[in-house]
């Protein structure tokens, strides 16, 4: 571990963010200003001192005049849920107090009013659909002390719920979501990943288990959505990929996937061994922890599609979910996979003229740009530094459903 040229990675991407942060749209999670913010509050943690916080805090703030001005974007990924999400998550863990219940009550409004329009639109995407809202108001759920907004929640929830079962088709092999596969031209089919699809189903509906929220209807639809994942893996002894991207609507499934948060079998391997200890499921573990093993073995290129350092689909991802999975098994053979992609992730501060030396690569035209976002950027590549260089829990990837 180069512990030195970590900090000082961290020290200048903090001194980036503080400068470019006025040019970010967005206010969102993963691609906005609140991701920035949730750095800046553990990087102070890190440091322990102040002075981080206190811009962090800016940070939010301006969030929030952005908002007054008209700002309107519902999504998770780059608009109000994640910022809702930020601030009771930052208040949970005592990073600020702002007086969640008071301060989101017409957040809230708002958001049901864009869950409703993805629930008659059929969409559930996580990153940019119903649910990365759905778990704004979980959170919310889990956390707020007024019984009246619990009793609010809990009806919302109640109404994803009826949502998914009305919405799935039952296979003998399990249940199954369609969705939206690709724009041009449009395909849809059945997609499986944790950022888009079915895995990221999989680990809400484990949520609400965990909550004890109507459990038999609740079991059903996740023990249908495991079966319909496991029904895809790929059993030749000899192959480096277990899980398609998707599926079509022919059941035909869609080639080799990359190594990664995204898609791939990494995250579905993620989501698993999440419903696994929701459900006190040992053979579901097993078959999960054997799953996210297997993983480990990828470390080419050409097997990992790895061309960057970000945490969508990229080194600082892979490093910051084996991090993750070190922590919880104890197991060494995490420990050096994640090793082996901090390692990596290092050697991509290549580019003379990026964000700390690094560049987010566009696979659709080959291209590379600079970035400063926590889902692809600079700001998550921070953050994944802070989980590994911490002695304490860091579990801000609350956010990104893998812990």
């Amino acid at each position: 571990m180069n512990k030195h040229l970590l900090e000082a990675k961290l020290a200048e991407i903090s001194k980036i963010i503080e400068t470019e942060y006025i040019n970010e749209e967005h206010i969102g999670l993963m691609s906005g200003l609140s991701g920035m913010a949730l750095f800046q509050f553990y990087y102070s943690k890190y440091l322990d001192i102040e002075d981080n916080a206190n811009f962090g805090a800016n940070i939010l703030s301006h969030c929030i005049e952005k908002i007054n001005h008209g700002y309107n974007s519902p999504l998770y990924s780059n608009g109000i849920a994640g910022f809702g999400w930020t601030l009771d998550f930052l208040e949970l863990n005592h990073f600020i107090e702002i007086g969640s219940d008071d301060l989101l009550k017409d957040i809230d409004d708002y958001l049901y009013t864009a869950l409703d329009a993805n629930f008659k639109q059929d969409n559930y995407d996580f990153l940019h659909g119903a649910i990365g809202q759905v778990y704004y108001f979980l959170y919310r759920y889990q956390n707020t002390s007024s019984a009246a907004l619990k009793e609010k929640y809990k009806s919302i929830l109640l109404e994803f719920i009826s949502f998914l079962e009305n919405q799935s088709k039952k296979e003998e092999e399990g249940l199954k979501w369609l969705s939206i596969l690709t724009f041009q031209p449009i395909q849809k089919g059945y997609n499986l990943c944790l950022s888009h699809g079915i895995s990221s189903i999989v680990f809400i509906l484990a949520k609400l288990y965990e909550e004890n929220i109507i459990k038999n209807r609740v079991a059903f639809l996740l023990r249908g959505a495991i079966s319909y994942i496991k029904r895809f893996k790929n059993t030749e002894k000899e192959t480096y990929c277990l899980f398609p991207n998707w599926v079509t609507q022919d059941n035909i499934p869609e080639g080799q996937s990359r190594l990664a948060w995204c898609y791939g079998d990494l995250g579905i391997g993620v989501a698993l061994f999440k419903a696994s200890k929701a459900l006190k499921d040992n053979n579901l573990k097993t078959e999960a922890l054997t799953i996210l093993k297997h993983t480990t073995s990828r470390k080419t290129t050409k097997d990992t599609k790895v061309e960057d350092a970000g945490l969508c689909h990229g080194a600082f991802g892979n490093a910051l979910i084996y991090t993750r999975l070190y922590r919880e098994t104890s197991d060494t053979i995490f420990k050096d996979a994640l090793e082996f992609w901090i390692t990596e992730g290092i050697k991509m501060a290549s580019f003379d003229d990026g964000f700390a030396g690094y560049k987010m690569w566009n696979p659709d035209n080959e291209t590379w740009s600079k970035d400063l976002s926590l889902l692809t950027g600079i700001t998550g590549i921070g953050l994944a530094m802070i989980s590994y260089l911490s002695d304490f829990d860091a579990h801000w990837d609350e956010c990104l459903i893998i812990n």
